[in-house]
């Protein structure tokens, strides 16, 4: 972490930053074995949000992240897992505000069938069937009717099932994606493979 300091990193930070805009930032954990098919940190390390676009501040955020590799609830679940050390990166990416947002499973996480399941949050819209979908890989709807599908999330739908299916050619199969969208664009904001997937 001391690397975080020197000039050089300030400067190629400082570069970096300015070349994603003045939008905040989020910093996420990407740490080597963090998210596998048989193990998962999800929620262990740590993730700053709503980050100011300035050095500074910036790794002030990295540094909490590179923290968390070593913290208690990481150093529990490895040992409970039987995991050896790993070594910890980040990615510093643009906060996306999504007017509709959630993760997808290119297959069922608890059945394996192929299917993509896709849960959204839409602000404003509270819960219930209209956030949770279930379609065929070709982007047929499965679950609920169409007209129980909320309209936020009801456009998206042919766009993630075609965004599933090239994680899957790309990635390998059984990908847990989470994504967000904003004035008709879909961002998809980290794809890693379903833990525990049989």
């Amino acid at each position: 972490m001391e690397r975080l300091e020197s000039a050089q990193v300030a400067a190629e930070l400082a570069e970096a930053l300015t070349a994603l805009g003045e939008g905040k930032v989020a910093v996420r954990s990407s740490a080597v074995a963090e998210d596998g098919k048989h193990e998962s940190y999800a929620g262990v390390f740590r993730t700053v949000l709503d980050v100011a676009p300035e050095p500074d501040g910036v790794r002030q955020a990295l540094h909490a992240v590179y923290r968390s590799l070593n913290e208690g609830p990481a150093n529990s679940y490895r040992q409970a897992m039987g995991l050896a050390p790993s070594r910890m990166s980040a990615i510093v990416q643009p906060m996306i505000r999504g007017e509709c947002a959630g993760v997808m499973f290119t297959r069922d996480p608890v059945t394996g069938d192929r299917q993509v399941v896709i849960e959204a949050v839409v602000p404003g819209a509270g819960a219930g069937p209209a956030d949770y979908v279930v379609l065929e890989p070709s982007g047929a709807l499965v679950t609920p009717d169409v007209e129980d599908v909320s309209p936020a999330l009801a456009p998206l739908l042919p766009e993630l099932a075609s965004v599933a299916r090239t994680c899957d050619e790309v990635l390998g199969e059984g990908q847990d994606i989470e994504w967000a969208a904003r004035d008709g664009d879909l961002w998809i904001l980290q794809s890693r493979p379903i833990s525990f997937l049989s």
